[in-house]
């Protein structure tokens, strides 16, 4: 009996001795927080923990791309799968569109949103002028009654513009204008005068638009004659070929003296030449 009690008074003691530590270790470890129970916790490795975790491989470091990591447990829904749900990639169909869409890296056409393929242009070079001619085909004209209007030849040296001024001719007229290259029968100017370049012509007119050719204009108009060589204006005169002779028409050189013109009035049909006084 006395050993009986010697025990029981022993364990007594030691439980009182041992309880309290005991009871310390399991409020110390109510205190600090589980893998399970903490929120937004992370571990030496920057993971972070909400909730729980449930992934499948008990938080096993795997370098498996085929590893759940979207918390649900489904291999088909892993929002990191490189190759079925990347969320990540950010497309653009081009450069000139800041407009998300599809990506679609087997498709790269290089298009705009337009669809209109870029090609760049084509450098062209501008036509090389072309030498003036030395005189061109007859040109011709149909004038109304009061219509105004020019009728104009290029020949070597400058042209010849024939200009209806207001009030028009007083009826249907037409007026034409042609080079003369066959000098058989035109005489030399008189006093010395020399012909200026090939500027010599034919002023032709007739009633009506078909109507045959008359010896006159049915009204006066103004002869111009812009020129392109080098001449002195004082000298230059507009001369009309009657009977055989070159007769003087009397002709206004332009006041400007940096303006190659002169000009003068006709009425007559024929041959019209300009020559250069000495």
């Amino acid at each position: 009996m006395r050993v009986g009690r010697l025990v029981l008074v022993v364990a007594t003691l030691v439980a009182i001795l041992v309880f309290p530590l005991m009871l310390r270790d399991a409020v110390e470890a109510l205190r600090l927080p589980s893998a399970y129970a903490a929120s937004n916790t992370a571990d030496a490795g920057g993971r972070v923990y909400q909730n729980g975790n449930n992934n499948d491989n008990g938080n096993n470091d795997d370098d498996d791309d085929d590893d759940d990591n979207d918390n649900n447990g489904d291999t088909e829904n892993n929002d990191n799968d490189e190759e079925e749900d990347n969320d990540n990639a950010v497309c653009y169909e081009s450069l000139n569109d800041n407009e998300e869409v599809p990506c679609d890296f087997e498709d790269n056409d290089n298009k705009n949103n337009n669809d209109n393929y870029y090609s760049p242009p084509v450098y062209s070079p501008p036509p090389s002028a072309s030498a003036p001619s030395s005189s061109t085909s007859a040109s011709r004209r149909c004038y109304s009654a009061g219509e105004t209007g020019n009728t104009s030849l290029d020949l070597s040296g400058g042209s010849v513009v024939i200009a209806v001024v207001s009030p028009g001719l007083p009826q249907n007229s037409w007026i034409g204008l042609e080079p003369v290259t066959d000098m058989n029968g035109i005489p030399t100017p008189p006093g010395g005068a020399t012909m200026f370049d090939s500027m010599i012509w034919r002023l032709n007119s007739g009633s009506g638009c078909d109507g045959g050719g008359a010896g006159q204009i049915s009204g006066a108009v103004n002869l111009g004659i812009p020129y392109t060589l080098s001449a002195n204006k004082s000298k230059l005169q507009v001369v009309y070929l009657q009977n055989g002779q070159w007769v003087e028409v009397p002709t206004t050189p332009d006041p400007d003296p940096n303006k190659p013109y002169i000009s003068a009035t006709v009425q007559n049909t024929g041959i019209y030449a300009v020559i250069q006084k000495p």
